[in-house]
């Protein structure tokens, strides 16, 4: 699940930031214009940077005025240096249309004093040393933007790469614990029929039941209470303990997985524009973890399922409350061959669902082209902030 516009902010680094370009002749503007452009792009990075910092400290950061101004217009604005030639010009000009102009009405002089005194007033010299700090302050926010590296890299890469196996699990027993898949598992052509009397509807609605109450969060006489035309009850106590371990193994798998997904999103936050490709390096590196994961646990499922299914309930269940007898109700509507239908539906849901992520961030030619040219920008910006 690479994002697709990753990398394409640094389309335009190259030639670097330059606030010096202002001083080109007016002619050159396309060059104007391509500063403009890698400007743009820092300043997309310091946003970034400066958000990361902002969402970590939970408070705001104060920073210079100087700092929030627009680029273009930073990037269109004159130069001091003709800015104060046009003002010697302007204003000598000026003087001479009140000198030589004889003005008919007193209230006109005083308009045009007025003028003159707002035009000239804030081009004064500690303007134009404001103004010289200001691109100062712009260009070094800017370097520090582009040479800075993400906190914490590579824990966060790891957080990213471990939320795809986490997630593609968890989805996959999710969708396997519903009632489609129970329809599904009891209709099939070879699927043992119950050996003491349940018909498939009424299989159907008891097994229901129990996926139901595995995935909500009712309390355990939602089981408890379920009983048959003589009043007995279909789930011995037995039953509905075994039934409320699996409860709680699946909600805290679920909040797991969940709580993970969102650290790993949390943790992506500004990579993209400060690390680009980063993210996609962390997905298929968590498909390729997932794919190994599955296959192991194929290969252990595979040579001895058995073991494999004891071994797993010895874990989740030290209890050892999950031994029935095979009249019980729950060996009915599950019985041995359901597991082994549902262990094989989940690891063919996983291996769909990492083939998808891996296909998605495969490092095509394309984008490994795309990599070394942004790496290539990026390296022509730093040794141009370096020269200027």
């Amino acid at each position: 699940m690479a994002p697709n516009n990753e990398g394409r902010e640094w389309e335009n680094l190259a030639p670097a930031i330059n606030d010096h370009q202002a001083d080109t002749p007016s002619g050159a503007g396309a060059d104007k214009e391509q500063a403009a452009g890698s400007a743009r792009t820092t300043d997309k990075l310091l946003r970034a940077r400066r958000a990361e910092t902002v969402s970590e400290s939970g408070k705001t950061v104060d920073r210079p005025a100087a700092l929030t101004h627009d680029v273009d217009a930073a990037a269109e604005q004159p130069p001091v240096a003709e800015e104060n030639d046009g003002l010697a010009t302007g204003e000598a000009s000026t003087a001479d249309e009140v000198s030589e102009g004889p003005l008919q009405h007193r209230g006109q002089e005083s308009d045009v004093a007025a003028v003159v005194a707002s035009t000239a007033a804030p081009k004064t010299p500690a303007r134009i040393a404001d103004q010289q700090t200001e691109a100062a302050e712009r260009a070094n926010a800017r370097e520090i933007a582009v040479n800075d590296r993400p906190r914490f890299l590579r824990l966060r890469q790891i957080i990213i790469a471990l939320a795809v196996p986490l997630v593609t699990l968890a989805l996959s027993v999710r969708l396997i614990a519903t009632t489609g898949f129970l329809w599904l598992a009891y209709h099939r052509p070879g699927f043992p029929a119950d050996s003491y009397g349940f018909d498939a509807a009424e299989r159907m609605r008891l097994g229901s039941y129990g996926l139901e109450y595995i995935c909500n969060f009712a309390p355990s006489t939602y089981l408890s209470e379920l009983t048959n035309a003589q009043g007995h009850k279909w789930f011995l106590a037995k039953e509905v303990a075994h039934m409320t371990d699996v409860k709680h193994v699946m909600i805290v798998a679920m909040i797991l997985a969940t709580a993970w997904a969102a650290l790993a999103l949390f943790s992506s936050h500004s990579l993209k524009e400060r690390a680009p490709g980063a993210i996609r390096k962390s997905i298929f590196a968590g498909s390729w973890i997932t794919l190994v994961l599955m296959i192991a646990l194929g290969v252990l499922g595979a040579l001895g399922w058995e073991s494999f299914f004891t071994r797993f309930h010895e874990l989740f269940f030290p209890q050892g409350n999950w031994m029935f007898r095979a009249s019980d109700t729950l060996i009915r509507l599950y019985p041995p061959q359901f597991w082994v239908d549902a262990g094989i539906a989940v690891a063919a849901l996983a291996l769909l669902f990492t083939i998808l992520v891996m296909v998605l961030s495969w490092p095509t030619k394309f984008r490994r082209e795309r990599a070394r040219k942004n790496a290539a920008d990026r390296l022509a910006l730093k040794q141009k902030l370096s020269q200027d």
